[in-house]
């Protein structure tokens, strides 16, 4: 498939994009409360108000539909699990498992690699999560795990327990709290 030319960040940032209709907000990682050096971009891409509706309705379907690669987990006694199962949220989200380059491994413990390891695959999972009771994406989420495998068996249970985090610090409702408004807008 060859190199990857996004970062995780790059990839929550185009769907926040896509989520606000082509309004450009770069996305900014604040260290130690510091915002003396923040600078933003703005713009907006115009994008086709019917096309990001249609782009949405396919990722929606990724997770909830039987067939989405974000919607289970079939293991190999055959039984599913929900991959996104925290209640009171709506997701739209795509997996991904990205062809890796081969990687060498210190097997033996002597510093040096010694093991070629082969068919190990990149798993991500990139999306927007929001209140179902709104039903618009208040916030993007990209996980990347490297050499990690499928994205929707490894990468979607990690988006998942961020998800419900988002939920613990009250970014996201709980399904048993009332609704709130949340703290932030689409991010």
């Amino acid at each position: 498939q060859g190199p990857i030319g996004w970062t995780p960040l790059q990839a929550a940032n185009a769907y926040a994009t896509m989520a606000r209709s082509g309004a450009i907000r770069d996305a900014t990682v604040i260290m130690n409360d510091d915002r003396s050096s923040l600078r933003e971009r703005s713009g907006d891409m115009n994008l086709d108000p019917q096309a990001v509706t249609l782009a949405l309705e396919g990722l929606r379907d990724s997770i909830e539909k039987p067939y989405g690669t974000g919607n289970h987990i079939t293991y190999e006694d055959g039984h599913t699990e929900p991959i996104v199962t925290a209640q009171g949220v709506i997701a739209w989200a795509k997996t991904g498992t990205a062809q890796a380059p081969g990687k060498r491994f210190d097997t033996n413990g002597d510093g040096m690699p010694d093991t070629d390891v082969n068919g190990l695959d990149h798993a991500w999972f990139v999306g927007l999560v929001g209140s179902a009771a709104e039903r618009r994406p208040r916030y993007a989420i990209a996980v990347v795990l490297e050499y990690g495998g499928s994205g929707g068996r490894v990468a979607g249970p990690v988006a998942n327990q961020i998800i419900l985090a988002l939920q613990d610090l009250g970014y996201l409702p709980r399904p048993d709290a009332a609704p709130s408004g949340g703290k932030g807008a689409a991010r």
